[in-house]
């Protein structure tokens, strides 16, 4: 079995509450929750990582936050998990899994408990930031939007932030509806260009993660023949 030794401190303890949610309805209950966080010998640093780390995250997309103490079995803690300081969530799990919105912009930092000793934590984690921003729209354009006889038009997709990162294009045809383009309906050059050689409306959208995060389709271009 493991043996945890407490270092001893000439500094007196401090005793933490947290509540979960700090916001209640009138007739409702709030938990409380009190415990002293202790210097430990064995509580190596405590690490916060995203999946994926995209450098931009959009509203809408699903990212996965990981608490790890370096060194120790997971099996052991139990995770507290706070956003700019408010408390969001406990577990048992490491990982927290969810889709971000803007509004879930802010510093995330968790905390290890044992599992058989709730009052013995480690320290907080140093934050991780997230910043959410609107979920983009591909923007679309073409070198030409007249065929020339018996050529064609290259058509441009890409996604307007500061990085591209992530990204694959996906094109489409048509008004109401717009369906999928194919190998058999274009030429695809690179992932984000493509050309034509015949009239329509043609979209294209982003697409990033697993399952497939999508942008907002791009305004579309009219293409006619000269």
């Amino acid at each position: 079995y493991d043996t945890f030794l407490f270092s001893i401190t000439a500094d007196r303890p401090r005793a933490t509450v947290t509540a979960g949610p700090t916001t209640i309805q009138v007739g409702g209950i709030v938990t409380l929750s009190c415990y002293v966080e202790t210097s430990a010998e064995f509580s190596n640093e405590v690490v916060v990582t995203q999946q994926p780390k995209w450098p931009q995250i959009f509203s809408g997309e699903t990212i996965t936050l990981t608490c790890e103490v370096q060194g120790r079995e997971t099996s052991e803690w139990t995770y507290e998990w706070r956003r700019s300081g408010s408390f969001i969530y406990q577990s048992q799990e490491k990982n927290l899994t969810f889709s971000v919105y803007e509004s879930n912009s802010g510093d995330y930092r968790c905390l290890c408990l044992l599992k058989d000793d709730s009052h013995s934590s480690t320290q907080w984690s140093e934050p991780i930031t997230l910043s959410v921003l609107r979920k983009p729209k591909a923007q679309l354009s073409a070198d030409s939007t007249e065929l020339p006889v018996g050529g064609s038009v290259t058509l441009t997709c890409s996604v307007n932030s500061s990085s591209s990162f992530g990204w694959k294009y996906f094109w489409y045809r048509g008004e109401k509806s717009p369906e999928p383009l194919t190998t058999r309906d274009a030429v695809f050059l690179s992932n984000g260009q493509i050309t034509v050689s015949y009239k329509g409306l043609f979209w294209c959208r982003g697409g990033r993660g697993e399952p497939v995060y999508y942008t907002h389709f791009s305004d579309h271009i009219s293409i006619s023949k000269s």
